[in-house]
């Protein structure tokens, strides 16, 4: 009896050493956990990123004089001039293309020698030099590369995004499917928060439920970016949304000779 009760609590401590199986449900969790760990940083500081530059617009109005003007009844200069101006304040570069914001605004001409660049901004009217700007060092484009390449190498830091961003939507895949209620009882709970449960369970249902309502835009977001970074996934996609259907390209109003 003692030598069969010395093996039941030797067996005992093995089992509880030994690693138990894993249902389906569990191993969804612990790989939606995981995979947010290890795309979470990577996530935010894209989005983060792109938050910001979406309203550059808005940005450079309020901080950068330079790109207002007053309109006047004279018409506009024609490009030729306004890039021989632009070329004189930067001398050995090339001004290549030049850019009519609109009438109350000045006009960019791009200019660029090797891996130098720069905006020279001119008053459409009068020719009138107001800005020559370093794109390199322009703020909003140190958020554009952060955004794409996280200010790495462009090869670098575009495979680390892509992954990171693929390894997002997986997690969000697996997120739902950890949301998805089990019966019609629990459908009603999903959708709402408990207010008055431990904080345990409040902080769950906090992420439960906030989770579910921003996937959808997550996704979009998220395959939206992974269409700009790979030209079949975009191809792909507008063949499933045409029904295999091929849109014609539509004649552009400007094309260059």
């Amino acid at each position: 009896m003692l030598r069969q009760a010395q093996h039941d609590v030797l067996l005992s401590l093995i089992n509880s050493y030994l690693p138990r199986p894993m249902t389906f449900r569990k191993a969804i969790g612990k790989l939606h956990l995981w995979l947010g760990l290890a795309s979470g940083l990577v996530v935010l500081i894209v989005s983060l990123s792109g938050a910001v530059f979406v309203f550059q617009d808005e940005f450079r109005d309020l901080t950068q004089p330079w790109r207002h003007v007053a309109v006047q009844a004279q018409p506009m200069l024609p490009p030729s001039v306004l890039q021989a101006t632009a070329a004189r304040a930067k001398p050995g570069f090339t001004a290549s293309w030049t850019t009519y914001n609109g009438p109350n605004r000045s006009t960019a001409v791009y200019l660029s020698k090797g891996d130098e660049v720069y905006y020279a901004f001119l008053n459409p009217y009068s020719g009138e030099l107001l800005r020559v700007q370093n794109l390199r060092s322009d703020f909003f484009t140190l958020v554009q590369y952060l955004h794409m390449y996280l200010l790495l190498p462009p090869a670098v830091g575009k495979w680390i995004v892509d992954v990171a961003v693929i390894i997002f939507v997986v997690m969000l895949i697996s997120g739902l499917v950890l949301w998805w209620p089990r019966n019609a009882a629990a459908r009603k709970q999903r959708f709402s928060v408990k207010w008055d449960a431990s904080p345990k369970r409040r902080t769950y249902d906090l992420h439960s439920t906030f989770g579910f309502y921003a996937s959808a835009l997550a996704l979009v977001l998220a395959l939206s970016g992974l269409c700009i970074s790979y030209e079949w996934l975009m191809e792909g996609i507008s063949k499933l949304a045409n029904g295999g259907r091929t849109i014609a390209a539509e004649t552009p109003v400007l094309q260059a000779d």
